[in-house]
């Protein structure tokens, strides 16, 4: 498992065990509620429409299944997602934590050019050894910076979606029509 995906399953117990997401769910339903009561007087309003009233009962209807087991429903298609990251990852070649491989792949750099000496290139390469010495630092600088601002923001976008998105599922079955 990736860690930005671990980060994500630790922010999301985290939000569980506050209780964040029953009051969100709960609100929710009670709007889904009132949209249902909407839909089924719209239904009356144009005269009775049947296929309104059974298309709104089945939007409803699904919508409320997913309200009932939303954390369950959530943590499945995230995990749905997941296996598929974690599927195309293993099928390439090599595997693994792409930050974990790095991580290794800069100590075995280090470690076989003896460490500071790899930096030589600066004093008696010319432009290629400064070009090269220069990609290097930024690489050892630059990646483990963004890899933990993605998994930052991922974990935050994954955190607001998890708590607001039943208000947002709400929304779906209500249309507007003219």
């Amino acid at each position: 498992m990736f860690y930005f995906q671990q980060l994500f399953n630790t922010a999301m117990g985290g939000i569980d065990s506050g209780g964040a997401t029953a009051g969100a769910v709960q609100v929710a339903q009670y709007i889904l509620l009132a949209s249902l009561l909407f839909g089924i007087y719209e239904s009356w309003a144009r005269g009775g429409d049947t296929h309104f009233l059974g298309a709104t009962a089945v939007r409803f209807f699904a919508v409320g299944l997913v309200m009932i087991n939303y954390s369950a429903a959530f943590r499945d298609v995230n995990g749905m997602f997941n296996n598929v990251a974690g599927f195309i990852n293993t099928s390439t070649a090599g595997g693994g934590d792409v930050f974990g491989q790095w991580m290794s792949d800069l100590s075995n750099y280090w470690n076989n050019n003896n460490g500071i000496q790899a930096l030589w290139g600066l004093i008696t390469g010319a432009f290629s050894g400064v070009l090269e010495s220069l990609l290097l630092l930024v690489g050892y600088i630059l990646f483990p910076i963004t890899y933990a601002l993605f998994s930052l923001f991922y974990t935050l976008y994954g955190s607001i979606l998890y708590v607001v998105d039943p208000s947002c599922l709400r929304c779906i079955p209500h249309s507007v029509s003219a």
